[in-house]
């Protein structure tokens, strides 16, 4: 049970004040809003603790009702009276309204229309439905034959017109054109205000899971040895429930201070021109009552709230706030009265301590309250509260409540919308609103939601949320901002400002966390960009829409088809391209000869980020200064004169005065099957104490044969291998693959040579797009080093979904951000950006 413990209170007090057994009564036509509108506003007035009157709960059904009705009238401090289509036809309701305004004008009842649907003219002319239901009315006192009952009828007819006309003088609330809950709430903050404190103060079941955070703020409360105010921010996503446990707390503590609680704030200040005014003359009614003039001038009106906060112990409740003008304004910067509590909520946790109090030469504590939501038990408790009215699923409702508390995922606004939504829909309804829920967010949430979004300072904020909720949501924060910086967002600054905003969180793996409400919250800011042609939207994440916009594009990489003949490349990472595509003057710059038999032969390889074969043309793949090919050939190409059998070579750099451009190193790998694993490649430069291992970008290839040549060209430059250096080249067998296949994979020979510069290359370097690329031998390596000196060339930190473990513990705490080129790109080959791979 999350009920949390009544809070005493002395009923006697309370009696000799007031003479009241209600806070609330409901007066409204029940076949027009007793299961919708009236319900659900009845269920939030007893759920913000205000006892209220609702005929078909107090009333049993063997008493007379009109004198109850009366009495309850009569017993209530208040009355909100819901204007429906078919208000006016019920005599029980002209009576109801005609008492409700005599307790207005003769005890100060507090009186709250709200028209519902209907338009204030109709009923102050006695138009439309009102006037068609006077006119009956009218028609059945014309038809009585009985003199006396007919006088008295005219009199009620003539009592019932006055009422109206009054009633529809009164400032009420709109229902047209506005969310019923925004309105619910509204007339509830409304109630609140008016009313002072609630006749009762009993907890009720709405802060369920809060049970925790309302001890620790009691405490907080109730510490008076400091000598300062102090102030305490709750903060947490939209609709978590920040509101409802700072009203909660307002109301346990307000009569030990001069208290104020204004809500609303932000929608407050947007709404309206002088909505800032308007809070700022609420705080000094509330507090310090010295003048009931208006102020058009917002400096005045925060020296009076100074003037006031540092001379009276205060309680003061500031929520939704959402800028520094805001908290500059309500609070000023001269401090307040030992003792005096404040609190604040919002959605941005670092706010409060930038505002202009905080910068007063004594400053105040701060405390902070940070709300995720509810555990699975207590927000199945709070669903059930709402749907059933009890703590439990109804029969036959366990599977739908358990999957509409898996959706929300502990948020209590949603949680509460839904239950009120659904309250007596059938079990074949509840599937049908989950299902929807699946295909994008329900706008109420979706609003409540949002407002952290578009807090947001910066566009690259915007893009960067837009980015972590379509993709990088459970990865590594160091992994997505390596990525991401790559593509010019700037994660430092972003990241931090969404954390502050609540929109996402740091999990303790250092995962990227983010509530799954406001990540669909962010696919679906994408989706509306174009609701529907997916392929107008600036992202696309889901599978089957990125499949149709592929297909309809008519792109030359064919999911399908698994043939990828066409260019592919991601900026600074990897470059792959047909054999047969590549200029004869790059191959002639690595020092390849002869690889016309090779270029339109046909293999299958495979990534791991895409799960599956394809089937190409031979490729040279390029990535970390390394050019590669894999082809079906048992012989080490003739002009690489140096060889031994097996899987190693060693060897002294010799001695010519010419510069180092390159090395060539070449393989052949044997197989009694068609299918290799591509061995990682180990060079040590043994005098210089540096090592790179090369983990190909391809993982596996098979085809009709049972040998495969892998040939590759490292960009070795002076820095690297100089004359007289002792060179070792492993070529390591991959150990962590379990098919029985690859197990029985062996290298049989291996050969290197050398490429120099012998004056007859080109003035403009044919390489020089590649060479322009940061994350290259020769360039800065560091994402990838292990060790000083040792380096693991892999990829897949940035390409794939999946990673070896050991290897990424082991770079993980070393690793910098990626940035693709060292210099500015030009004069490279035509190539597919990321887009493609995504």
């Amino acid at each position: 049970m999350a009920i949390l413990t009544d809070v005493e209170t002395s009923s006697s007090s309370l009696s000799t004040t007031y003479d009241h057994k209600y806070d609330v009564f409901l007066s409204f036509r029940g076949v027009d809003t007793r299961l919708s509108f009236t319900n659900h506003l009845h269920t939030s007035l007893l759920n913000a603790n205000l006892t209220t009157f609702l005929d078909d709960e107090e009333i049993q059904t063997r008493e007379v009702l009109k004198p109850e009705i009366e009495s309850a009238i009569k017993a209530s401090r208040a009355s909100i009276i819901v204007l429906s289509e078919n208000y006016a036809s019920s005599t029980w309701c002209l009576d109801e309204l005609a008492l409700i305004l005599e307790q207005k004008r003769n005890f100060n009842q507090i009186v709250i229309p709200v028209f519902y649907h209907v338009e204030p003219t109709n009923i102050r002319k006695q138009q439309s439905s009102f006037g068609e239901a006077m006119g009956k009315h009218k028609l059945k006192k014309e038809a009585e034959t009985n003199a006396e009952e007919k006088s008295r009828l005219a009199k009620k007819i003539e009592m019932w017109k006055n009422a109206l006309t009054e009633l529809s003088n009164l400032k009420g609330k709109d229902a047209n054109g506005r969310l019923e809950t925004e309105l619910i709430k509204e007339i509830v903050n409304d109630i609140y205000r008016r009313l002072g404190v609630p006749l009762r103060t009993t907890t009720q079941p709405q802060l369920i899971g809060m049970k925790e955070h309302i001890e620790r703020i009691t405490s907080w409360i109730k510490d008076g040895s400091s000598h300062t105010s102090d102030v305490l921010t709750i903060c947490g996503m939209g609709g978590i429930g920040k509101t409802s446990l700072a009203r909660y707390i307002y109301e346990l503590h307000r009569r030990e201070y001069t208290s104020s609680f204004v809500g609303d704030i932000t929608r407050r200040c947007a709404e309206k021109y002088h909505g800032l005014l308007e809070v700022q003359k609420q705080i000094c009614d509330d507090i310090s009552k010295t003048s009931s003039n208006q102020v058009y001038d917002i400096s005045v009106y925060t020296s009076i709230i100074e003037n006031a906060l540092s001379h009276k112990k205060v309680l003061l409740v500031l929520d939704d706030v959402d800028s520094l003008v805001q908290l500059n304004a309500l609070l000023g910067n001269k401090g307040s009265h030992s003792g005096s509590k404040i609190i604040i909520t919002t959605q941005e946790s670092s706010l409060v301590e930038m505002c202009a109090l905080f910068k007063a030469e004594v400053k105040p504590k701060h405390f902070k309250v940070s709300l995720y939501g509810l555990p699975g038990t207590k927000s199945l408790e709070l669903l059930c509260i709402h749907a059933f009215k009890s703590q439990n699923p109804k029969e036959g409702y366990e599977d739908v409540s358990r999957k509409l508390v898996k959706y929300c995922k502990g948020h209590p606004l949603a949680l509460k919308f839904f239950g009120m939504s659904l309250y007596k829909r059938d079990v074949a309804y509840w599937e049908a609103c989950i299902k929807e829920l699946k295909k994008e967010p329900h706008s109420h949430i979706k609003m409540s939601l949002q407002m952290g979004f578009d807090s947001l300072p910066f566009k690259n904020d915007k893009d960067l949320f837009k980015h972590i909720a379509c993709y990088f949501v459970g990865k590594d924060r160091d992994f997505t901002e390596t990525i991401l910086n790559a593509c010019d967002i700037n994660t430092r600054l972003g990241i931090t400002n969404l954390i502050d905003r609540c929109l996402l969180s740091i999990g303790w793996n250092n995962k990227l966390m983010m509530h799954q409400l406001v990540q669909e919250m962010g696919k679906d800011l994408i989706r509306q960009e174009s609701p529907d042609k997916p392929w107008k939207r600036s992202r696309l994440w889901c599978p089957e829409e990125s499949f149709k916009v592929l297909k309809q594009k008519k792109v030359h990489q064919d999911p399908s088809s698994g043939q990828q003949d066409s260019p592919f490349e991601i900026d600074g990472m990897v470059h792959i391209q047909p054999l047969a595509h590549v200029e004869e003057k790059v191959l002639h710059r690595l020092g390849w000869k002869n690889l016309e038999f090779i270029k339109e032969r046909r293999l299958g390889t495979y990534h791991t980020s895409r799960g599956s074969h394809t089937s190409s043309q031979t490729k040279m793949y390029y990535e970390f200064g390394i050019f590669s090919t894999i082809y079906l050939v048992e012989e080490i190409p003739t002009w690489i004169t140096c060889r031994k059998k097996g899987p190693s070579i060693s060897f002294t750099i010799p001695s010519t005065p010419k510069k180092l451009e390159g090395l060539n190193f070449c393989c052949v790998e044997m197989s009694p099957h068609c299918y290799f694993a591509l061995p990682m490649i180990k060079i040590s430069n043994t005098t210089k104490n540096q090592t790179w291992t090369y983990d190909h970008y391809i993982d596996s290839v098979s085809f009709g044969g049972n040998c495969l040549s892998l040939l590759s060209h490292w960009l070795f430059g002076s820095n690297e291998m100089k004359s007289g250096d002792q060179i070792t080249i492993i070529v390591e067998k991959r150990t962590n693959y379990g098919n029985r296949f690859y197990a029985r994979q062996d290298t049989k020979e291996c050969g290197i040579s050398f490429l120099y510069d012998d004056g007859s290359m080109e003035e403009e370097d044919t390489l020089g797009y590649y060479k322009s690329w940061n994350h290259i031998i020769g360039g800065d390596l560091s994402p990838f080093q292990l060790t000083t000196g040792e380096y693991l060339l892999d990829n897949s930190q940035f390409t794939r979904y999946t990673s070896y473990i050991d290897d990424e513990a082991n770079y993980k705490e070393h690793r910098v951000g990626f940035k693709a080129f060292s210099q500015k790109k030009s004069g490279g080959p035509s190539h597919v950006f990321s887009k493609e791979y995504e």
